[in-house]
């Protein structure tokens, strides 16, 4: 299993009225492929949103994510 001193990064798209998770991933390593990955995930499933928040990490304002 997992060892103590492992740490995660917790990738999640929540619906903002509904609270429902759309889309998750749990990574050991905050990157922009992971993130690309659920969010092309979760518009496959969900289709795309009208608007998209997100924090100001480097991961969610990466070109590669916004040319996505």
């Amino acid at each position: 299993g997992p060892r103590i001193q492992d740490r995660y990064k917790l990738y999640l798209a929540i619906d903002v009225f509904s609270r429902y998770p759309v889309a998750w991933r749990i990574e050991y390593t905050e990157d922009r492929k992971s993130a690309v990955a659920m969010f092309t995930d979760a518009i496959a499933t969900h289709g795309a949103p009208t608007v998209l928040h997100a924090d100001n990490g480097a991961v969610m304002r990466s070109h590669t994510l916004i040319d996505a």
